[in-house]
């Protein structure tokens, strides 16, 4: 990493580095992105006619983009197609990508996304860190299934064998003995020298042999692609990776997609006040964001219209459209379902809710028993139980809520913190604040972008659970508080309780 920030701090002036340098850090002066109009009608007659219009204005725009371009992708507006839409395009213009995410998973999802496309992929990585499905386009599978990575191991196999033939010599050994072992030493010596350089060649092979690379920001700086060129560097959940890291990729290429959302969870830091704090991803969004260069997908897939009201309009400038079809973009629960609305807030103030402190966590006890009898009451309506998760933004609530589903024979039905849920969804999502006291105060749940994370994993139906007595207190929930009762989607724990 430390390498990669030199090379961006030296870059000589006039470079493509220093140009994009410039840009992302914002010392630039970005024109907006010229099309010719050949250029576009090539790319509109290969264009997914399933994409929406943001996401093929993000396609095109991205793909004949000189240097920086920006998603920015909130929940359930199909980032992930977008971007397998640009590499696609990107593979067709006969150019080479080098794709990367800062977690496995995130890359995984990639390449299975590009290779359902018929592109062929080639992941850098550990095997071992690497999903199942993702393993077939593994650097390591591909030498070891290659004809010549089949000779590579016979010689492998040649050599350890050799090896210990020469190993079994004594050291009284006479004269021709000697010379014996010194030639079967010198026939190892010669062999590893052949496997290395045929193991270099193969590897290089590999990598010139496929348009599409994809690796963590840290594995990109592997030997394997030292010297390398890439057309194009499309970097998704950037908002999520730290800067020094994001550089890596970017230094071996000459232009930049970067993706994210910088209104969702950044990085986990240890050290409240570190100047990695923001990401790469957020200052370049701000900073280009009046240049015609940061194109929004504006239409979400994932939530019904009473979900995705508060997030639009607190984090989304009220932007995001609904995707669903026109019946289920509402909710349209039968008349006995006990919970009316897809979204509802459910009120503990009032009652014996109170918050535990547990080593460097918290618990709600009354919150965790309430969130069960809520769980059991849909079930007892026949929804299943694996499509309800419950988040928590405490790690022993999660803890005592695993024990109490498990005493319940709810053991099927997921618990999470909001953060390691992050990029995922479920058709019902129950969102425990867990925070109770007199004091009014309300912890890390002042991070609004957390809390935006656990909103937006819902589809069909987002129960929140919260002594508002406390969390009014804090600006923003009180604004979520006073929508939810502004819209009747305010309800009391008492309606709930045991009979």
């Amino acid at each position: 990493m430390l390498y990669a920030l030199d090379a961006v701090s030296s870059a000589p002036k006039g470079t493509r580095l220093y140009v994009n340098r410039e840009l992302l850090l914002g010392y630039g002066k970005p024109d907006p992105i010229a099309i010719r109009k050949s250029d576009e009608t090539r790319i509109l007659q290969r264009l997914n006619s399933s994409l929406n219009p943001s996401q093929k204005n993000a396609v095109l725009r991205c793909v004949l983009s000189e240097d920086i371009a920006v998603i920015h992708g909130p929940p359930g507006t199909g980032k992930t197609t977008t971007l397998t839409e640009i590499i696609s395009q990107i593979v067709a213009e006969e150019q080479k990508v080098l794709v990367s995410a800062p977690t496995h998973s995130a890359c995984d999802l990639l390449v299975e996304s590009i290779s359902a496309k018929g592109i062929s992929v080639l992941r850098l990585g550990h095997p071992a860190r690497i999903s199942d499905t993702a393993l077939h386009t593994t650097l390591d599978y591909k030498l070891f299934h290659h004809s010549d990575g089949k000779l590579l191991n016979e010689y492998r196999r040649d050599v350890i064998e050799i090896s210990k033939q020469a190993k079994k010599y004594k050291r009284n050994f006479g004269e021709k003995e000697k010379e014996d072992r010194k030639n079967l030493f010198q026939e190892v010596k010669e062999l590893k020298k052949t496997i290395r350089s045929m193991e270099k060649g193969l590897i290089d092979s590999l990598i010139s042999s496929h348009s599409v690379i994809v690796s963590t920001p840290v594995a990109s700086a592997r030997s394997v692609l030292e010297g390398r060129r890439f057309d194009f560097c499309v970097l998704d959940e950037s908002s999520q990776a730290l800067e020094p890291a994001t550089w890596i990729p970017i230094l071996k290429s000459d232009r930049v997609i970067l993706a994210g959302d910088h209104k969702q969870l950044p990085p986990t830091l240890f050290s409240e006040k570190n100047s990695l704090e923001f990401t790469l991803f957020e200052k370049a969004a701000e900073r280009l964001e009046t240049s015609g260069r940061v194109f929004m997908l504006d239409t979400q897939y994932r939530m019904k219209d009473e979900i995705a009201s508060f997030p639009s309009m607190e984090f989304y400038s009220n932007r995001l459209k609904s995707g669903r079809p026109g019946p289920e973009k509402i909710s349209n629960f039968p008349k006995t379902f006990p919970f009316g609305d897809a979204l509802q807030w459910i009120d503990t103030a009032g009652t014996d809710s109170e918050e535990v402190a547990v080593d460097d966590s918290l618990t709600n006890p009354f919150e965790a028993d309430l969130q069960v009898r809520l769980c059991t009451l849909l079930q007892e309506n026949n929804w299943p139980e694996e499509e309800i998760t419950i988040l928590s933004p405490y790690r022993a609530q999660v803890r005592l809520l695993s024990e109490k589903l498990q005493e319940a024979g709810l053991s099927k039905i997921q618990v999470s913190t909001i953060d390691s849920f992050q990029g995922r969804e479920n058709r019902c999502i129950f969102l425990g604040f867990v925070r109770s006291n007199s004091e009014g105060r309300s912890g890390f749940l002042k991070e609004s972008r957390r809390i935006n994370v656990g909103m937006t994993r819902a589809k069909d139906l987002l129960l929140c659970i919260g002594d508002s007595s406390t969390l009014l207190e804090d600006p923003f929930l009180s604004r979520f508080i006073r929508f939810m009762e502004e819209k009747k989607f305010f309800r009391t724990a008492w309606e709930f309780r045991d009979p």
